[in-house]
């Protein structure tokens, strides 16, 4: 446990942990959020049945056994903007979200996950082991209870069956055999839950995912991203030494900006985190400069993009392997000087970009799935928040309706409810300085 620190708990060097601050009582996530809207939750009554898991049997899988982070070194309703993918790839079908989860008569024996880390064993990872249904799955995952060290029976089985899947389907297309991040536990446990734990429908968008990661060469993305992070993904430091993978990389963050590390220093880089200890991405779609992307180079945007999220996801498994928890993205959206409808008379380079991104997001969307805790759209107008409410419940999963918070600019109680000032710009009521990306909107601002 090692002596407290003011800014947390003391690393093996003796500094203090500023990753994440001092516990602090949790709000209840199912409260309306003090906005312009408020977006209702999703009732019991509106639970779907989810459907049964498939056959499933017992087999030695090709599958890479979960490892140990020092033996691997070697999400908002789709936004037409090169920064917003999906909420988090979810395949449809409301589920309970709530704080409870169901109970059991009797306490399970734990399945016991490939993980070779030693985690002491919490409440969250008893419920954990007694989880014996979808919704009882969703509830943990939803709320970031859901143990990656021990696993029910009921999840064993699901996990058994896709691994049975993927090696029939390894076994006639060889080249699909998947990396050992992309085949671990952590990653199967994602396409589950984004198909309500239906072994057969996730094992379909896994071998898919698969099929695209060897399209577009991510595997190669991925060794480089641990290449250039050894500390991070094998040594368990606390930040990243590279974020900037490729020669035009802080080129298009320029014309493009994004903020997931505090921008006090050029490295190493820490992470931002919420209060629960998920990684908190913050965009600003208004400031998206498409004619500086087609100069940089539409395809040095894509290439950006995909390095972006396989970083994202990785530092995501890397980060539950340490809590033993699946952690996921909270996501603050500054949706100043952006339009949630499209603009026909916009120029064409904006479509054509906006066109590319559309795709290139489709595929971060396939491969990348239940990656998303929280999506707060912050800054909207009066008028378009209050329309948002509306359309949000009658076009959008209720799962992915109950990650979604939209707010005009009184947003910052709820957002700090939730992230710590320690890891926002001082622009959203946080204490870090603010990135260019503010300054372009005070220009656009000026120039209205």
């Amino acid at each position: 446990n090692g002596p407290k620190t003011e800014g947390g708990r003391a690393l093996p060097d003796g500094r203090a942990d500023h990753t994440l601050p001092p516990t602090e009582a949790q709000p209840n996530e199912l409260e309306q959020p003090p906005a312009a809207i408020a977006i209702p939750e999703p009732s019991v009554e509106e639970v779907a049945q989810a459907p049964a898991p498939a056959d499933v049997g017992s087999s030695q899988s090709i599958l890479p056994n979960e490892t140990s982070p020092s033996a691997v070194v070697a999400d908002a309703a789709a936004i037409e903007t090169p920064h917003a993918a999906s909420y988090d790839g979810d395949t449809g079908g409301s589920v309970a979200y709530t704080e409870e989860t169901t109970e059991s008569a009797q306490p399970a024996t734990p399945a016991v996950s490939d993980s070779k880390e030693a985690l002491v064993a919490t409440d969250d990872d008893i419920a954990s082991v007694n989880a014996s249904t979808p919704a009882e799955l969703t509830a943990l995952m939803l709320n970031c209870k859901l143990s990656v060290v021990s696993f029910s029976t009921f999840l064993r089985a699901l996990l058994d069956a896709m691994k049975k899947a993927v090696d029939e389907a390894v076994a006639k297309d060889p080249t699909l055999a998947p990396s050992a991040e992309m085949g671990s536990e952590l990653r199967l446990i994602r396409f589950l839950g984004a198909n309500n734990w239906d072994a057969a429908g996730a094992s379909a968008e896994y071998i898919k995912a698969l099929a695209l990661r060897k399209k577009h060469n991510l595997d190669s993305l991925k060794e480089k991203i641990i290449s250039s992070n050894p500390d991070f993904f094998g040594k368990k430091a606390e930040e990243l030494q590279c974020i900037f993978m490729h020669e035009k990389s802080r080129e298009v963050n320029g014309v493009s900006p994004r903020m997931f590390t505090d921008l006090r220093n050029d490295g190493p880089h820490r992470l931002l985190r919420d209060r629960r200890g998920n990684l908190v991405v913050i965009e600003c779609p208004g400031v998206v400069d498409y004619a500086a992307i087609a100069n940089v180079g539409m395809s040095a945007w894509e290439l950006e993009f995909l390095t972006f999220n396989e970083l994202r996801v990785l530092v995501l498994d890397e980060l539950s392997r340490r809590t033993g928890k699946l952690l996921l993205t909270c996501t603050v959206m500054d949706m100043s000087h952006a339009s949630l409808m499209p603009n026909p008379f916009a120029p064409r380079v904006e479509k054509e970009g906006k066109k590319a991104a559309s795709a290139v997001s489709d595929v971060a969307k396939a491969v990348y799935p239940t990656t998303t805790f929280r999506t707060y759209m912050i800054n909207l107008s009066e008028t378009t928040a209050k329309m948002a409410g509306p359309a949000v419940k009658a076009f959008v999963p209720a799962r992915s309706a109950a990650k979604l918070k939209i707010f005009g600019q009184d947003f910052k109680p709820a957002l700090l409810e939730g992230v710590h000032p320690s890891n926002l710009p001082e622009r959203l009521g946080g204490e870090l300085p603010n990135g260019e990306q503010w300054v372009w909107i005070d220009k656009k601002s000026k120039k209205k």
